[in-house]
């Protein structure tokens, strides 16, 4: 039996939080007020105090939640699974790209101009909590190693979300499959080799 309370617990925290997600691209999170954020959720300001404490509680929420969903879908223990080969890393890749783009408004705007670096930063570590996984097993331990782990998972996470963020302002018009591809590519063999003729 469906908790018609709970239905509108999540009916009413939807509405907020697409409410946020509106103003900040229309006027920047710093601007926004609790008064804005009711009036474009169509609820009074008694009912928001009933979900969130105040707006950056309702950020705060709305990040930890987004970040969650990401997460499940590449489940940490799947990461060990992977194989540093391109096919298996196109798989990974497309997971990620497909519910991004399942909440593609929510991560245009937050990965925007007008976005909150805090995302950014926590997607970023998200990702190279991730990478640990994958590469970890498979990095070589030499301290002679030219390039440490650290630095090379780093690289490869922020390059990720800049590309993530490129695709979805509509300045990369391909397909999640085409930019999985891409991706997986780059990590195998990194930009420069992936340049040259006939490498892919």
């Amino acid at each position: 039996m469906v908790n018609v309370n709970d239905l509108r617990v999540v009916r009413t925290q939807s509405w907020l939080r697409e409410a946020l997600i509106k103003l900040i691209e229309q006027v920047g999170f710093d601007a926004i007020t609790v008064q804005n954020l009711t009036r474009e959720a169509g609820i009074n300001r008694a009912t928001f105090y009933q979900h969130y404490r105040d707006k950056y509680d309702l950020l705060d929420q709305s990040m930890t939640d987004m970040l969650t969903s990401l997460q499940d879908e590449v489940k940490v223990n799947d990461m060990k699974k992977v194989n540093l080969d391109i096919h298996s890393l196109e798989a990974l890749f497309l997971r990620v790209l497909t519910i991004i783009s399942r909440y593609q408004p929510y991560f245009k705007v937050m990965l925007g101009d007008k976005g909150l670096p805090s995302f950014q930063s926590q997607l970023i570590q998200l990702i190279k909590n991730n990478l640990n996984e994958v590469i970890g097993q498979h990095f070589s331990a030499d301290p002679q190693q030219q390039i440490t782990q650290d630095i090379a998972i780093t690289y490869v996470a922020t390059a990720n979300v800049g590309l993530i963020t490129q695709w979805l302002t509509g300045m990369m018009p391909y397909s999640a499959e085409f930019m999985a591809t891409q991706m997986a590519h780059l990590f195998v063999k990194g930009p420069l080799q992936t340049l040259q003729k006939n490498s892919i």
